[in-house]
């Protein structure tokens, strides 16, 4: 069987039900900025389509932390996320390969390590970018913590520099 993408969204989606417009939104959001940087960093196509499918699945143990938990912190959606992808990965049919492969990136997609492989980069770039967008309002503190700790790819740091200096104040700088 063939593990298009496409059916993992829809899957993804529906698993989000009628209350998850916010997080439906956000992975879109991590989707198309993890695409994005994978293509414009020449991953090769087995690389990229595995960079989009955990972008798509990163956050899918949110829901169950919040009614676990009241709140859906990084550490605690890793802990989850096994639980909540492997049976959306098990309806689909996906091979046991690709679900490992899927699990282990959501499962550490808020650990940063100097030793991460790109793919894991570019997944945590993409969530970055949109944690901080998302935010009720910008701190640029966290956004250069993030480009010193996580970013290193030259598209998701080219990303962040635009964010930051789109949310200076007027003669600020970095």
């Amino acid at each position: 069987m063939e593990e298009r993408i496409e059916e993992l969204i829809e899957a993804v989606d529906k698993f989000y039900g009628e209350n998850g417009d916010k997080d439906r939104a956000h992975t879109h959001r991590v989707w198309l900025i993890a695409k994005t940087i994978a293509e414009e960093e020449g991953l090769s196509e087995d690389k990229r389509d595995i960079v989009e499918k955990a972008a798509v699945l990163h956050d899918v143990a949110c829901p169950l932390c919040r009614s676990l938990y009241g709140k859906a912190e990084g550490r605690m959606q890793e802990v989850h996320s096994r639980e909540v992808i492997e049976p959306i990965l098990s309806i689909l049919g996906w091979s046991n390969g690709t679900k490992e492969t899927l699990i282990a990136m959501a499962s550490r997609h808020h650990t940063y390590s100097p030793s991460d492989p790109v793919e894991d980069v570019i997944l945590k770039e993409a969530d970055a970018l949109v944690n901080l967008t998302e935010a009720e309002s910008f701190d640029v503190n966290q956004a250069i913590w993030y480009g010193a700790n996580v970013f290193r790819t030259k598209t998701g740091k080219f990303l962040l520099e635009k964010l930051i200096r789109a949310n200076l104040e007027e003669g600020e700088e970095i």
